[in-house]
């Protein structure tokens, strides 16, 4: 990489008051790294909603592992106590697919609604506003419920199972995840990682799904989970945002703040943004288009031939 080229990359990152990390990984191997505001390679960053990514790919490793069946699985198959006073028939269609896909059909409003008592029973008696499949809803729940479930099938040691699993074979030594008051880890939120353990998992997306020759999860979880399946415009996957960068497919991680694992499989590219997470929506917003603008405009078009 020109220094020209990186420059530019570091006078554009230094521009945004509340980053605090910026790395861009080609291959394999790390080609630009910068820390702000005190922050370093060893600091653990708050992820947001980039956890509710993470969680899609520990799913792809219990589909891998067998530790669940299928995506065509229903909720009900996982939680039949739960279903025991659920009346509503659309309630008992969900499947995992409309959850990962963020199309259970449950009534949620992200910015107002919470979860209380028994995190996962709430979840799933949430009442229902749609038929499940159809209609794009984000909601920090539903990733709870697969938590939920991995917990369920994991003998309620997901955080050990993950580390062993998933975590330790990227090298990811050290992982802070905070849980419910059940002690089933948040789905939607509370997972801590470094900036460079954040770049690991993008490149196990970018290598079909193995990390440094060791297969963590199915070579097929990349493409399904980078494939809009609603015929919307919110342009969502399996628990990954999806964008188009210089016309090459992409794939996004997004936490509030400006937590980013930005994926462009077809340029074998991994960009890693960490931000400060206590801001308000109107400059969580702007960051995210900022770090967007710096992919699009000077690292791309650097490293297309």
């Amino acid at each position: 990489m020109d220094s020209t080229s990186v420059n530019v990359w570091n006078s554009h990152a230094s521009a945004i008051e509340t980053l605090y990390a910026l790395l861009v990984v080609r291959g394999n191997g790390l080609v630009f790294e910068k820390y702000f505001q005190s922050a370093d390679s060893a600091t653990f960053f708050e992820q947001r909603s980039v956890t509710k990514s993470i969680v899609g790919a520990l799913t792809g490793v219990a589909l891998y592992d067998h530790t669940i069946h299928n995506v065509s699985d229903k909720l009900s198959r996982y939680f039949p106590k739960y279903y025991e006073d659920i009346s509503d028939n659309r309630a008992r269609q969900i499947t995992l697919k409309h959850l990962l896909t963020m199309s259970a059909g449950y009534a949620w409003n992200e910015v107002a609604d919470r979860l209380y008592g028994n995190y996962v029973s709430f979840a799933v008696h949430l009442p229902m506003d749609t038929v499940p499949g159809r209609v794009f809803n984000y909601s920090s729940a539903v990733p709870h419920i697969i938590s939920g479930i991995l917990s369920d099938r994991t003998d309620n040691k997901l955080i050990s199972w993950s580390r062993n699993k998933f975590f330790s074979k990227l090298g990811i030594d050290s992982m802070h995840w905070q849980a419910d008051p059940q002690g089933i880890p948040l789905g939607g939120t509370g997972l801590y990682l470094r900036a460079r353990d954040m770049a690991k998992i993008g490149m196990t997306y970018l290598d079909g799904g193995c990390y440094d020759g060791q297969r963590v999860f199915s070579d097929l979880w990349p493409d399904i989970s980078f494939t809009d399946v609603l015929d919307d415009n919110h342009a969502y996957g399996h628990l990954w945002w999806l964008d188009e960068a210089m016309d090459y497919p992409a794939a996004y991680a997004f936490g509030y703040g400006g937590q980013l694992i930005y994926v462009v499989p077809a340029l074998d590219i991994v960009v890693i943004a960490t931000a400060d997470p206590h801001v308000n929506y109107t400059v969580s917003d702007q960051v995210l288009t900022s770090v967007r603008q710096i992919i699009h405009n000077d690292i791309l078009p650097s490293v297309i031939p």
